[in-house]
């Protein structure tokens, strides 16, 4: 598996270091900033700097300096933190140094997300009845697809979504051993420990991305569930575990608010002042249809087969596979795509459906070379796009 992981990754920096130029050269304000910093290693300095546009501007400036505007305060503070700390143990702050080991970290996370995603799997299948025989050779294809996320060059870059995507794929794995299904889909915490410490870990997670907060869809599932089955013990062992997740929603709200308000006035003024929701709205343009603008109808086509995916996956589950154990992240699956389609930036759902394994089960079940070939063709072309500074991002 790794030796797959390793040789896709060097065929994207292949890519990445051959891009001839960029479509926009408004990043070189910062790497002129930094040029005293290089590492002296034409091929490390040139990959490097490869990397420095769209979001990872802010990401790299956040490793280095504290936050200076508003919409910088969307950028994943503990992804930035868990930077700084390591940094803090570094006898030097220089920033192609801290950039080169974001980018390290990031795609340890990927790999060791993927090994967490095979363990996983393999429990999931085994569970349902239809593929436990062949459950270890799922998981592995499972794992094999998660290499090839069509998050393709994002994940090799210092993003935060390799390590929001490992702490939500450990959170839902703890969480799904520590439960049990009887005869008729019933559930019941078996062991209380191990759920709720799923819980901090989520809470964790949406630290590291926002989009973390939906996976509180399976906390309320269970709940749910537990309360109609009359397991009192079960059902305040569920409502115990979706607390660090809210505390962590409020705290976030709470920063942002006690930094600019009340004199910031506009966003302050709402009824649940929110700086993460107006800063989307405001600088990048998400809200209902907001997207849908004839300038962005090539996103719309590049992001097409993934939308087209994962609505196709909820069909094939729920009538050819049918499993209880699959509903909320079929649920989950739904509401990311509509919220992908209607609300967002439509081409950010090819790198942050990662966080939810149906995905690459579903990718597994139907193993396809044409399927293979695809993901890796696109993730080599993605790869171009983003070292030219072209959409999307």
């Amino acid at each position: 598996m790794w030796k797959t992981f390793l040789a896709l990754k060097l065929a994207q920096l292949v890519v990445l270091y051959n891009v001839p130029a960029q479509f926009d050269v408004s990043s070189d304000i910062l790497i002129e900033s930094y040029s005293s910093d290089r590492l002296g290693l034409p091929i490390i300095d040139r990959l490097l700097d490869g990397f420095l546009i769209w979001d990872n501007v802010y990401f790299t400036d956040l490793f280095k300096n504290d936050i200076k505007y508003e919409h910088q305060f969307v950028f994943s503070p503990g992804w930035v933190a868990l930077i700084r700390y390591i940094a803090s143990l570094l006898p030097t702050q220089n920033f192609y140094v801290l950039l080169a080991i974001a980018t390290v970290v990031s795609n340890v996370c990927q790999l060791m997300a993927c090994q967490v995603l095979y363990v996983f799997s393999r429990k999931m299948f085994e569970k349902m009845p239809f593929f436990g025989l062949k459950s270890k050779d799922l998981a592995h294809k499972a794992a094999l697809y998660y290499i090839l996320s069509p998050g393709g060059i994002f994940l090799t870059a210092s993003y935060s979504e390799n390590l929001g995507s490992l702490l939500s794929i450990l959170a839902l794995y703890l969480r799904e051993v520590s439960i049990s299904y009887s005869a008729n889909y019933h559930l019941k915490v078996r062991l209380w420990a191990v759920y709720i410490f799923s819980g901090i870990v989520l809470a964790a997670a949406f630290q590291v991305r926002a989009n973390c907060l939906l996976l509180g869809i399976f906390y309320l599932y269970d709940l749910e569930r537990f309360w109609r089955a009359s397991e009192v013990s079960s059902t305040i062992i569920s409502f115990v575990s979706g607390i660090p997740l809210f505390v962590s929603f409020v705290y976030t709200n709470y920063v942002g608010y006690k930094t600019f308000c009340p004199g910031r006035g506009e966003w302050c003024n709402h009824v649940f002042p929110s700086l993460f929701q107006y800063c989307q709205v405001h600088y990048w343009n998400n809200g209902f249809l907001n997207y849908w603008t004839p300038n962005n109808i090539p996103n719309f086509i590049i992001s097409s087969p993934i939308v087209a995916t994962n609505v196709y996956l909820i069909w094939y589950f729920y009538t050819k596979y049918p499993s209880h154990l699959l509903i909320p992240y079929l649920l989950l699956n739904a509401i990311l795509v509509v919220l992908g389609v209607l609300f967002w930036n439509i081409q950010i759902l090819n790198r942050i459906l990662n966080f939810n394994p149906v995905f690459y089960w579903f990718l597994a079940v139907i193993d396809n070379k044409m399927i293979r070939r695809g993901l890796l063709f696109w993730i080599l072309i993605q790869a171009g796009l983003f070292g030219a500074f072209l959409p999307p991002a």
